[in-house]
């Protein structure tokens, strides 16, 4: 392999490392946010609750009787303080976890949310459509009656479920960002324009070597 395969071919790799990223956020721009309807004191009706439709192609769903959607009475997170008339949805104990699926998977998911510290770990977690692990986090933060927006943005609209568990994690929104965001496309054009620049190169001085030796 010559010295223009070997530079082309490292240049490929790294742009191929550095457009997959993956990471958690603490905001997520150019995205829809969608809001929980209210339930009132009792929250979503069924037992257990749920599913229930967030907006179309956007569905929650829980592995417990004891978690919540749609509650928008006061609500307390322990040493992080309280909730008092948001519409929420929450694991609503230390074990428990829900999630919420996308029928078309988007790129960034995130949620203003809260959780009561020392009462079991609160993780959120994205996946794919074949439910394979993207990213996860276990979350630690102080918000005395607020909360924090949290998420992920992957390189690719790849994310089919966002779920949340433990610690009696809660969320009162959820923000979507269905396709790639305007700094990925340029990150591939550049990259793109980058590799071309120099497949022309290679190829010019690999003809101009090709006539000096004949």
């Amino acid at each position: 392999m010559n010295k223009c395969s070997n530079i082309f071919a490292g240049l490929i790799f790294t742009f191929a490392i550095s457009s997959a990223f993956a990471a958690e956020i603490t905001s997520l721009s150019n995205a829809i946010t969608y809001t929980i309807p209210d339930y009132g004191a009792d929250g979503s009706s069924g037992s257990p609750p749920g599913p229930e439709t967030i907006a179309p192609g956007i569905v929650w769903t829980e592995e417990s009787s004891v978690s919540l959607f749609g509650y928008s009475r006061t609500y307390g997170f322990g040493e992080n303080g309280k909730w008092d008339g948001v519409s929420m949805y929450g694991t609503n104990s230390e074990d428990s976890s829900m999630t919420i699926s996308f029928a078309t998977p988007v790129q960034g998911v995130a949620a203003f949310m809260n959780y009561a510290p020392f009462r079991g770990n609160p993780v959120i977690s994205v996946y794919d459509k074949y439910n394979n692990l993207l990213e996860s986090t276990t979350l630690s933060f102080s918000a005395i009656g607020s909360g924090e927006v949290h998420g992920f943005l992957e390189s690719a609209a790849n994310i089919s479920h966002f779920k949340f568990s433990g610690a009696y994690l809660g969320a009162s929104n959820l923000q979507v960002a269905a396709v790639p965001e305007p700094e990925s496309y340029a990150m591939l054009l550049a990259g793109l324009g980058l590799m071309g620049g120099i497949a022309r190169r290679c190829s010019q001085r690999e003809r101009g070597q090709t006539t000096v030796f004949t």
